[in-house]
């Protein structure tokens, strides 16, 4: 498989060829008709006895020149997760292999943190291999400062050593894991606004109690009858007057 850029006034485009006979089934009809979400616009012809598939990649960057001088970091492992998951879901739906997307640095393509992808009929590989080599990919280029970038990439490298993974569950799991473990870092509302009210207060409460205390017997000294007296003398001053 051999790759071309071509720039012409006004669009960019990468043709794939392929040592093969040109042959069209279902796929090339289903990509034409269709604009699926996610997957490049492809074209594709005979030339020379090889097949050339022309993709448009006007505006797009591919992820291989977007980290050539940058580190993969989590949000960018999550959100090319999230489009290619949603990719092959809309693949599915018009009957299209994922095993036909080329899932290596060259061929993905980003904009605007939207990642596309390069559909290459007759291109079948198995997508749980080639998604691998992309964690390979992630845990090369990965900023070592982030540590949850790196569990993320390491727990999916490990992850899908396993025969037959699922990502989509894995990637449900770790989502799981994440809310599990930012609930247990975050305090209780009520409760921290409580021990700040208490830790602002100047008194606690055997030390404000005794404060009221003081206070009363300094105003009343003698209780509660002595100022039922102070009223009863007052009023009798009163009427005297």
């Amino acid at each position: 498989m051999n790759t071309k850029y071509e720039k012409e006034l006004n669009r960019i485009c990468l043709h794939i060829h392929v040592p093969e006979i040109y042959e069209e089934d279902y796929q090339m009809p289903m990509l034409r008709a269709n604009k699926i979400p996610g997957i490049l616009e492809v074209n594709g012809c005979g030339i020379d006895g090889e097949s050339r598939y022309t993709y448009e990649i006007t505006g797009l960057v591919s992820m291989a020149v977007l980290f050539e001088n940058k580190q993969v970091q989590k949000g960018d492992i999550e959100q090319f997760i999230y489009c290619l998951l949603e990719s092959i879901s809309q693949l599915q739906k018009y009957m299209l292999h994922p095993g036909c997307l080329l899932l290596e640095p060259e061929y993905v393509f980003c904009r605007k943190q939207k990642y596309f992808f390069c559909y290459l009929p007759g291109g079948k590989q198995e997508l749980c291999e080639s998604f691998h080599r992309m964690t390979e990919y992630f845990v090369e280029k990965l900023d070592y400062e982030d540590e949850k970038g790196i569990t993320l990439a390491y727990e999916l490298h490990k992850a899908t050593l396993e025969e037959n993974y699922d990502l989509d569950a894995i990637m449900q799991e770790y989502r799981t894991e994440c809310e599990e473990a930012e609930e247990e870092e975050e305090p209780d509302t009520e409760e921290a606004w409580e021990e700040e009210e208490i830790s602002d207060s100047l008194f606690t409460l055997d030390t404000e109690e005794e404060y009221i205390r003081d206070i009363k017997r300094t105003l009343f000294p003698y209780g509660c009858s002595g100022l039922c007296y102070y009223r009863e003398t007052e009023s009798v001053a009163g009427k005297t007057i």
